[in-house]
């Protein structure tokens, strides 16, 4: 596949998924296992390894996208600095997608945070804050009111990092 072609079936996959406003999906992102046990030096070891396991690299990004995320992220263990500025060119050049990489991770971008997004979140929690309401104005005094709505915005997260 040619970059152009892999940027617009990841780009067209993000698309069709955020159109699509009954889909939700959450996935475990398994390409860091693929990054784990390798130790690579030198930038020539980081492009051959992008060039030899660019397939999956582009199937994750496609998974992602499915799942409305407008990135990927490959964190790397045992990479030296080198093996990973060669990794970040590579899948510049590979690819056609934008490329951020720092430290020990890089990102392939397709597509900007969406702020209503983000909004939606905050709306969403306040809903389910609101459940608590009934037993929240039981409360006699603010210091309790407050102990409670901290308690409250504690069970959703829990239950959210525990469905995510």
């Amino acid at each position: 596949m040619t970059p152009e072609e892999i940027k617009s079936k990841v780009q067209g996959t993000h698309g069709r998924a955020m159109e699509n406003r009954s889909m939700q999906r959450q996935r475990y992102s398994s390409i860091s296992d693929l990054f784990r046990d390798v130790k690579l030096y030198g930038r020539e070891a980081g492009v051959d390894f992008v060039e030899t396991h660019l397939q999956r690299i582009v199937n994750e990004a496609v998974d992602t996208a499915e799942c409305k995320d407008g990135s990927l992220e490959l964190t790397a263990y045992g990479f030296g600095r080198a093996a990973l500025e060669g990794r970040a060119q590579a899948l510049r050049d590979l690819t056609a997608l934008t490329v951020e990489a720092d430290k020990s991770t890089i990102r392939l971008v397709w597509a900007e945070p969406n702020p209503v997004h983000g909004r939606s979140r905050i709306e969403q929690t306040f809903g389910k804050l609101k459940r608590f309401k009934r037993v929240a104005f039981r409360c006699e005094t603010a210091e309790s009111y407050a102990a409670f709505v901290s308690l409250a915005l504690g069970f959703i997260i829990i239950k959210s990092v525990h469905t995510a």
